[in-house]
């Protein structure tokens, strides 16, 4: 019963990872493979004695920052169904972007016509919010892409701009942790210098690491949104996004 409910959430996700990724197959349907890399993903061991650096030795991660180290546990979760989905199984998938996969996890209500409802069918909220967001550490992450999303529309030659770094191939290093953006005019959202720093991270009790020069907190939010204009999705994620920090909210105040 779980993973029939678990499939009924996910099939939007899958639907918009097969397009976006150039998948063209029948198979790009819910299957055990994917549900199973997403409890995998979810039973990550991300508290703060686990995270090391890449080479084994003591993170220097800021982890009195408990925004920044929010958004990289976010980043972490998502980077290892990532690379699951992406790598593993007896079938090859086509890799995909840390940024793409984020904005189809935001994605997958949008079939669904919860988003336009007053009330929910299935309690979707709950079960979105309760097995997906929570467990994913995906809060920070939903908490914080708005702020950049109005860092972006808030400049009135936003579009230019990001055409100018498509059209350029600024993608993963090119965008120099975020600095590509803050070049262009768009604001430094957050100035803290770690921001723009990459991530060379491993988890202690297991083989999982990120290394990504490209890695940055900043790069990868402001991308974020350039993807999904790129993509033709903007306007939705940001709907979805919306409706997610709504029922975030409720859901605080219910535990409150």
């Amino acid at each position: 019963m779980r993973k029939a409910v678990l499939a009924l959430c996910i099939v939007p996700l899958v639907f918009f990872l097969a397009l976006s990724t150039g998948v063209r197959s029948t198979e790009a349907a819910v299957d055990t493979e994917l549900l199973d890399a997403l409890e995998e993903a979810k039973g990550l061991n991300l508290s703060t004695e686990n995270i090391r650096d890449y080479m084994g030795g003591t993170s220097d991660l800021d982890t009195e920052d408990e925004k920044y180290m929010g958004l990289v546990r976010a980043k972490i979760r998502l980077a290892r169904l990532v690379s699951v989905t992406s790598y593993g199984g007896e079938r090859a998938r086509a890799p995909m972007t840390l940024g793409s996969l984020t904005g189809l996890v935001m994605t997958m209500l949008s079939e669904s016509g919860s988003v336009d409802t007053k009330m929910d069918p299935f309690n979707l909220a709950d079960y979105v919010i309760y097995q997906v967001v929570y467990p994913m550490d995906l809060e920070p992450l939903i908490r914080e892409l708005p702020a950049y999303y109005r860092a972006i529309v808030q400049d009135e030659d936003w579009e230019e701009k990001f055409d100018t770094l498509l059209s350029e191939g600024k993608y993963g290093p090119d965008l120099d942790g975020g600095k590509a953006f803050h070049e262009l005019g768009f604001p430094v959202v957050n100035k803290d210098p770690k921001y723009v720093e990459p991530l060379y991270v491993s988890l202690a009790d297991s083989d999982f690491a990120l290394q990504e020069v490209d890695g940055a907190i900043e790069g990868w939010l402001y991308s974020f949104w350039m993807r999904r204009y790129n993509e033709g999705s903007m306007n939705v994620v940001k709907r979805i996004l919306d409706w997610l920090n709504v029922r975030l909210d409720e859901a605080a105040g219910a535990k409150g």
